[in-house]
């Protein structure tokens, strides 16, 4: 392992490690709405492309962003699993739904060709579908307290910042659509969602993963832009673009998500 892939290894680390402890501090304080679209920002997925942009061609980037983009279709089925799944299951139960319902619909998507126009529309509809089913089971009232350990936090970020460390490392080897595809898998909120459940309740995680729904949607800028800009404008700007455009999509998902009663 040289000293760029080291470096990116302990970023990966890092961000995924702080994103899981913030916003499960976000849902508990700001509430679900805010920690839901703060879920969806590309703080795990951003650096994944900001060292992918380093070390492979903007071809190979733009390829990877499609596939990461019809890989969020099968993202809103996990969030959908998290927003039913919850009252019915034990929180490590509900985690491997999730991420079986998330293989399986991502092998489905396999045979459908990733674009900017499949990729959206694709993810538009799940997301509607998946906002739809889901309003049924978020109850409105606020969830419990519960007791938070901050020590078993940290190490549940620890244990997903690893995790995604080491996707980042192997994804170079894997080809540009699996990296894509490895890249958009909610490593993040698997881990959130755990800890939301666990220690915070049924409600919380619920409300929490209903939210995430539309704050998914900046990683879908993310992508789009990524994969609009990147050959024109070059990887710099390309990716600072990309991020600007994820950010504001986020709060207009967030202002979205309290209009709709969303949190």
């Amino acid at each position: 392992m040289d000293a760029v892939q080291v470096v990116e290894f302990l970023v990966r680390v890092a961000g995924t490690g702080a994103i899981v402890i913030l916003v499960v501090e976000l849902a508990a304080r700001a509430g679900p709405a805010f920690g839901g679209i703060f879920a969806g920002l590309p703080i795990v997925l951003g650096p994944g492309y900001f060292f992918l942009l380093r070390d492979q061609p903007l071809a190979f980037v733009v390829d990877s962003a499609l596939l990461s983009l019809l890989s969020l279709t099968a993202t809103q089925m996990f969030l959908l699993i998290y927003v039913i799944a919850p009252a019915r299951l034990a929180p490590v139960s509900t985690l491997a739904l999730a991420a079986t319902v998330w293989i399986l619909t991502a092998l489905l998507l396999g045979a459908v060709e990733p674009g900017i126009a499949t990729g959206g529309v694709s993810f538009a509809l799940a997301t509607l579908l998946a906002w739809r089913l889901g309003r049924g089971f978020v109850r409105p009232q606020a969830g419990r307290a519960g007791q938070r350990s901050f020590l078993l936090l940290l190490l549940r970020g620890l244990a997903a910042g690893l995790l995604v460390g080491l996707i980042s490392i192997l994804s170079s080897t894997f080809g540009s659509r699996l990296s894509g595809a490895l890249l958009a898998f909610p490593i993040g909120f698997a881990t959130i969602g755990l800890s939301l459940h666990r220690d915070l309740g049924v409600i919380a995680v619920t409300r929490t993963a209903h939210a995430s729904l539309f704050g998914m949607s900046s990683l879908a800028v993310f992508c789009i832009t990524l994969a609009l800009v990147l050959q024109s404008l070059g990887a710099s700007i390309g990716f600072l673009l990309a991020i600007a455009m994820s950010v504001g999509s986020a709060a207009f998902a967030l202002a979205l998500t309290r209009r709709l009663g969303g949190g």
